[in-house]
């Protein structure tokens, strides 16, 4: 970036004949150019999308740059030191870094010219020039970036367990993370899952997200039923061996009924399988239109077991999507499209009649009561979510 500002900048004044052939580059010209605000912000961008590779990367960088800041650029921190100063910044992230890991991070930056070559006379590291130090930004940019890592960061773990598979052929966002996937059909016994949510949040995705054939993996058998016969008779044989059956009734579209709702509850928690070795799991997908009969279950123990809640995207989980499973930066397309996809949701709920026919209103004690520690958001004059309306 910067020898293409100063090509650029010489070949402007060349044309305006300030400068005959061979040019001389003097310190003026360079320290203009470096000092141009525009290109240090790009070069500081560029230094910060390198070191959101690996969380670990931003904060080893990051306190490097501080105490060069302190003891200048040729003061080296040991290894020791860095790790001990890396565990006090950010413990989730560190938490699980042994030694060895920790070099081949130190490693890893070498390779990308953030740091010096290690320092064997000295026996620390340092960062590999004082150019590489303005470029990370100042002093305040430095404590800020190492408290978005603290704030927002995500460890290895949390970002596999976060991490939501696509869907289709298409590769678009799923509505439900790994972690939710394992709860729901990734391991064998008899349990009961509720899933709710809404339309916004890919309550009609849900059952393609656990049967997906791009991502089905073996011996998972997810069964999507609709006729009481069927779900009935999955209940009762389940599965044996090594499968894990997963029985999926999508109550959003079969009924708004309580009686119904209560009744496919009550058969999932009763009708188990006659085989004692055999078992399957049951996926409820309940949505605003099944809100009556939800209200009632939270006076049952087990319910805060059984719920599984759809949750819209943070600034955490896009970071999920951006990193990918791995915890590296793969997915930023992924993330650009879900945002064109959010945007393209509220044009078409602000475009939508305030009244769509044949729904009514839910009223805001309704849904606190059906999804609590929720702020339900009322709409302007014009048009509220479509989440607000149940059928």
């Amino acid at each position: 970036m910067f020898a293409g500002n100063l090509l650029e900048r010489l070949l402007t004044s060349r044309r305006k004949g300030a400068f005959s052939l061979p040019i001389v580059v003097d310190r003026a010209t360079v320290d203009a150019v470096y000092d141009d605000p525009q290109l240090r912000e790009q070069i500081h961008r560029a230094f910060k999308i390198t070191l959101e590779l690996d969380a670990r990367f931003s904060v080893i960088a990051n306190l490097l740059a501080v105490h060069a800041h302190r003891n200048g650029t040729r003061s080296p921190l040991t290894e020791s030191e860095l790790l001990e100063g890396c565990r006090q910044a950010w413990p989730e992230g560190f938490a699980d870094t042994a030694v060895a890991g920790f070099r081949e991070l130190l490693n890893e930056l070498e390779q990308l010219g953030i740091l010096a070559p290690a320092d064997l006379r000295r026996g620390g590291r340092t960062l590999r020039s004082h150019a590489v130090l303005q470029s990370m930004g100042s002093r305040a940019q430095l404590e800020l970036s190492l408290q978005e890592v603290r704030n927002l960061s995500l460890t290895e773990d949390a970002v596999r367990q976060q991490y939501r598979p696509t869907v289709g052929k298409h590769s678009s966002p799923g509505p439900l993370t790994t972690a939710q996937i394992a709860d729901l059909a990734g391991r064998k016994g008899n349990r009961v899952r509720i899933v709710v949510g809404s339309q916004a949040l890919g309550l009609d995705r849900v059952a393609d997200a656990l049967s997906d054939p791009t991502h089905e993996p073996v011996l998972r058998d997810v069964r999507v039923v609709k006729g009481k016969d069927d779900y009935r008779h999955l209940l009762r044989t389940g599965a044996s061996g090594e499968t894990r059956l997963t029985v999926v009734s999508q109550l959003w579209q079969l009924t708004t009924s309580r009686e119904s709702c209560g009744t496919s509850l009550n058969e999932a928690l009763q009708l188990l399988p006659a085989d004692q070795s055999c078992s399957r799991a049951v996926v409820l997908i309940a949505g605003p239109g099944n809100a009556a009969w939800l209200r009632e279950q939270p006076t049952q123990a087990e319910f805060a077991e059984w719920v599984v809640p759809l949750e819209r995207f943070t600034l955490r989980n896009l970071m999920t999507k951006a990193f990918g499973p791995s915890g590296r930066l793969t997915g930023l397309p992924a993330v650009k499209a879900e945002q064109e996809g959010t945007r393209a949701l509220f044009a078409g709920a602000h475009a939508a009649p305030r009244h769509p026919p044949g729904h009514r209103q839910v009223d805001d004690d309704d849904a606190s009561r059906v999804y609590p520690g929720h702020r339900i958001c009322r709409g302007s004059d014009r048009a509220p979510p479509a989440a607000c309306y149940a059928e």
